[in-house]
């Protein structure tokens, strides 16, 4: 990629994302990933690896958060922890990441198929457009605009991959695929129609890419297994009603056309901005003409059918399609759609431009981006600012109590009855018997409690809810207690005889669970083993 554009996206992002280098925290719907990264990075610490459960989330009765939710974005923060970055500092860094590397991967992949002009206009009409600044700045949707932001890249490495049919290239996408299938699940899901019609665009240009498409594919769902077992087959584990009702019942979210079209209005409420854009509104109008008379039509065609069919999906007129397909339920807000609609608009503004006669390209060039960032500009602020925030001021007292509630109904286990609205007690309780609890300490994956029976038995109750595989050994002992979890909040209760005992709990793997990470693991030492042969054969 030419060192300019690299160095005008960068100085775009940091003209656009200026408010991500003032001091403290903003406030935004989603608040919390400055949680998440903790919470991630107390897995790791504990050797909870892959993440999945959180102890200290569900005000504290525990979630399984990274079983089901996207994590490479939360993975990612937790290397620059490694590096001694804060988490509030990590979070404002993904996001401007996501601003840069947007315009840098759009570019490689509009530059695949337009001129280098047309790209430039294409990567910034993929940034500078109101739902990335709904999603950054409104929403605080990390996961979701991390997904947006690989799209591109993803389908670059794949056109590569056709072009070049080499192992190298071949190894590049399934990591990229890798990354992209593990960062949101609802992304991964509405961008399936897009991504399929263009790789069979590309294998249909070339089918001896065939084999090498097939291969990547299959490595990059292989590493993503110990993420996207559990996604698919342990959601009977969870309350899945909590996914899909009261707000966030898709009924609720549709848009009209006077929202997408003409709608400049700019709430920080519940339900954001649908409006598309001036210049992809502009862009999806004129598409056709400019198709018309184009020599090259497939593509253009493709993504101008497959837009509006997004745009179509985020209106009430299809709400007998989401009806129809269940699953799309889980996708909870149509509008979600306009993150696709903004990426096939973009394409088409490329086009459009290099359908333009050469004398008028470089100032149409500047026109149509001078218009994208004066009407991006003022979208790129927080509703407000705490200056004075700090990871430790969001992670004690009240404020970490807040954020340790966020989401609790998400992911509630089935073996909850009710959604807990309190903070859970500090230490194990008895239900029968008589106790005394020595020692409790816990982790995101483990357990201990020492304590003295003084009843023939006691019922201890342990206030973590329960999740598969939850297990207590007593004693050291390598066989696990039998356990229950019939009560209000699904907690562990075991029953201990009497006398002086240790209580060790363990998170372990569902067989399924293990089968994940091990085709994972599989495929990374493929990956691996596949890397040294390549540079053994480039040498």
């Amino acid at each position: 990629m030419p060192k300019k554009i690299v160095t005008l996206f960068l100085l775009l992002s940091v003209i656009v994302g200026r408010e991500l280098f003032l001091d403290g925290s903003f406030a935004t719907h989603d608040d919390l990933q400055v949680m998440r990264l903790f919470q991630m990075h107390m897995c790791l610490s504990d050797g909870q690896i892959p993440c999945r459960y959180l102890s200290e989330m569900g005000f504290g009765y525990g979630q399984p958060t990274f079983n089901y939710y996207s994590a490479f974005p939360y993975y990612l923060g937790a290397f620059f922890n490694l590096l001694n970055i804060s988490y509030l500092t990590t979070v404002k860094l993904l996001y401007f990441l996501n601003l840069f590397l947007a315009g840098c991967f759009f570019y490689k992949f509009a530059r695949s198929h337009l001129s280098s002009v047309a790209s430039f206009i294409a990567a910034s009409a993929f940034v500078l457009v109101p739902y990335r600044a709904v999603d950054i700045f409104v929403r605080g949707a990390l996961a979701e605009i991390t997904a947006l932001t690989l799209l591109p890249l993803l389908l670059y490495s794949f056109y590569k991959l056709s072009k070049e049919p080499k192992l190298s290239n071949t190894l590049f996408s399934s990591v990229i695929l890798f990354f992209f299938l593990t960062t949101h699940n609802l992304t991964t899901l509405i961008s399936l129609p897009l991504i399929i019609v263009y790789l069979l665009y590309l294998c249909l240009k070339n089918t001896s890419s065939l084999k090498h498409s097939f291969l990547a594919s299959s490595l990059g769902v292989g590493l993503s297994a110990f993420f996207l077992l559990p996604v698919l087959f342990e959601r009977n584990l969870i309350n899945m009603a909590g996914l899909t009702s009261g707000y966030l019942d898709f009924h609720s979210h549709f848009s009209s056309l006077s929202q997408l079209f003409f709608d400049l209005s700019w709430p920080f409420e519940a339900k954001p901005s649908a409006f598309i854009g001036v210049i992809p509104s502009i862009v999806l109008f004129t598409s056709p003409l400019t198709i018309y008379f184009s020599k090259k039509r497939i593509l253009p065609i493709l993504f101008l059918l497959l837009t509006l069919v997004f745009l179509f999906m985020s209106h009430a007129k299809s709400s007998f399609i989401w009806e129809s397909l269940p699953f799309l339920s889980f996708v909870q807000f149509p509008w979600r759609f306009l993150g696709l609609v903004m990426f096939g608009s973009a394409f088409l503004a490329g086009f459009l431009l290099d359908a333009i006669p050469a004398r008028f390209v470089k100032v149409s060039a500047l026109v149509i981006f001078t218009v994208l960032l004066i009407l991006f500009l003022p979208l790129t602020r927080f509703e407000s600012h705490d200056y004075f925030a700090t990871d430790s001021t969001i992670l004690s007292g009240k404020s970490l109590v807040i954020q340790s509630g966020g989401g609790v109904a998400d992911y509630l286990p089935v073996s909850s009855k009710k959604i807990p609205n309190k903070p859970s007690p500090q230490t194990p309780s008895t239900i029968t018997g008589t106790a005394d609890i020595k020692k409790f300490e816990k982790r995101t994956n483990y357990f201990v409690i020492d304590l003295e029976v003084f009843s023939a038995s006691a019922d201890v109750v342990i206030p973590l809810t329960y999740f598969p595989n939850w297990r207590v050994y007593p004693d050291g002992s390598l066989s696990p207690l039998p356990l229950t979890f019939d009560n209000q909040y699904g907690l562990i209760t075991v029953i201990v005889p009497k006398g002086k005992h240790t209580l060790q709990g363990f998170f372990e793997n569902t067989p399924l669970r293990q089968i994940g990470n091990t085709i994972s693991i599989i495929s990374l030492s493929i990956i691996i083993l596949l890397y040294l042969r390549s540079k053994q054969t480039d040498a």
